[in-house]
């Protein structure tokens, strides 16, 4: 099962201090303050609950589901086998929108100077061109990529 933020366990693991310290003096404040929390499964639900923070409502969502109907897996597309080409790479797989934070991954790129960012999802708003402008202000340009949307069987 996946390891969410908040898997005391994990934290505790990882730099402990430093983590702890994180979760306890800023994060804390979040979490009590959030109208909800949103985890994917009963361990991450426990596991936020060992904190011991005053915590609102948390809401069992799990993440979707396999369709057993779904075709299995062919050869890999010529996307896919285009993005394996450029590796090490960081894949960003959703809508392409402000909110996504895009501008911050895109200028953290400077600090990767042997990694590409491959950029997969919708473009409803045109954010990409924003995207692009910032990528050659940046000068990381050559390592973004823009893929497209991507649909099954890609």
């Amino acid at each position: 099962s996946p390891r969410g933020m908040l898997e005391k366990d994990l934290i505790e693991r990882k730099t402990a201090l430093w983590k702890s310290a994180l979760i306890a003096f800023v994060e804390r404040r979040h979490l009590e303050a959030a109208a909800a929390i949103h985890v994917t499964s009963r361990r991450e639900r426990e596991e936020a609950q060992r904190f011991g923070f005053n915590l609102p409502p948390i809401f069992e969502v799990p993440n979707g589901v396999d369709d057993p109907d779904a075709p299995l897996p062919g050869e890999p597309s010529a996307k896919v086998t285009a993005l394996n080409s450029r590796a090490p790479f960081v894949l960003f797989l959703g809508r392409i929108n402000w909110k996504k934070g895009l501008d911050r991954l895109i200028t953290a790129m400077r600090y990767a100077p042997v990694v590409s960012l491959e950029i997969a999802g919708n473009d409803e708003e045109g954010y990409w061109h924003e995207l692009q402008a910032q990528a050659a202000a940046q000068g990381v340009s050559d390592r973004v990529v823009y893929i497209g949307p991507v649909q099954a069987g890609d």
